[in-house]
């Protein structure tokens, strides 16, 4: 449990902070053109992002057992991992991974990489990082539902193994709970009360699938398609579908604005264009 909540909170969040201060950066008036747009400024910042979000040691498909899954130590695995248990394990990642998530971030990341080092593309960094921050959340998301399924029956997890499943499952719940209190406290309670790990009781699987509804989501910035739905195959009838969108209703964050990004056709390290005076 410390070591995911380290991986999936702590060096996740740091993670996304990097991506915001390039941002920032970029958009810092009282700083020269070097600082905003060039290598050791905003872009600098950029490559920390991704960094601390993948770091040096992910290989998409080589866990003995678990084809396709892969390994690694940094919050990026845990998007391979909940791939294939929500069908959005349909993309090819050059290390062997096949996450859409990673895939659309990588994108995204090369991206911005570029438009980070062109001073009037504020507005397209402006819609990678909403792109970021809501595909950052939906591993998160998937890992809570499978894991608060995995704790709600015994068919499933027997009793010897209730307390380790239980705090993995806190362990992801808690790293997405303040984003879910942003949408709706009603629902961050009820994800609280059920997957709390002071308490030996199992969760209640249809208020934990009910805390993940379709408006919650689109207030939290993810769309349906993105989080998908629980695979049958893994746990037959699950019960757990696929939601309908209600209405993208995050300034911040969104996911559907992914597919979206245009790659500048700049070389990914220009020489910096600093603005006219």
């Amino acid at each position: 449990m410390v070591k995911k909540l380290i991986k999936f909170t702590l060096l996740l969040q740091y993670a996304i902070h990097e991506a915001e201060a390039a941002l920032v950066k970029f958009n810092d008036e009282k700083q020269d053109g070097d600082y905003r747009y060039g290598v050791d400024g905003s872009v600098h910042a950029w490559d920390e992002w991704w960094a601390f979000y993948v770091g040096s040691l992910e290989d998409g498909s080589v866990e003995p057992g678990e084809e396709g899954e892969g390994v690694g130590y940094g919050p990026y695995i845990l998007a391979e991992k909940r791939a294939r248990s929500f069908g959005t394990d349909n993309k090819i990642v050059s290390n062997g991974g096949k996450s859409r998530v990673n895939w659309d971030l990588i994108f995204a990341a090369y991206a911005g990489q570029r438009y980070l080092q062109m001073p009037a593309e504020g507005e397209a960094i402006m819609e990678i990082q909403k792109c970021l921050r809501g595909q950052h959340k939906v591993p998160l998301i998937q890992a809570c539902l499978e894991y608060g399924y995995k704790s709600s029956s015994s068919d499933i997890t027997p009793d010897a193994d209730l307390a380790k499943i239980k705090a993995e499952a806190w362990a992801f719940c808690a790293a997405i709970l303040p984003s879910i209190h942003e949408a709706s406290a009603t629902d961050a309670e009820t994800i609280k009360t059920e997957l709390h790990i002071n308490t030996e009781r199992r969760p209640d699987w249809s208020k934990v699938m009910g805390a993940f509804g379709a408006e919650t989501l689109n207030k939290m910035g993810v769309s349906c398609d993105a989080v998908n739905e629980l695979s049958d195959e893994d746990y037959p009838d699950n019960g757990h579908k696929k939601c309908k969108d209600s209405k993208m209703s995050n300034d911040m964050a969104d996911t559907d604005v992914c597919g979206d990004i245009k790659m500048p056709s700049s070389a990914s390290i220009a020489k910096v264009q600093t603005p006219a005076s």
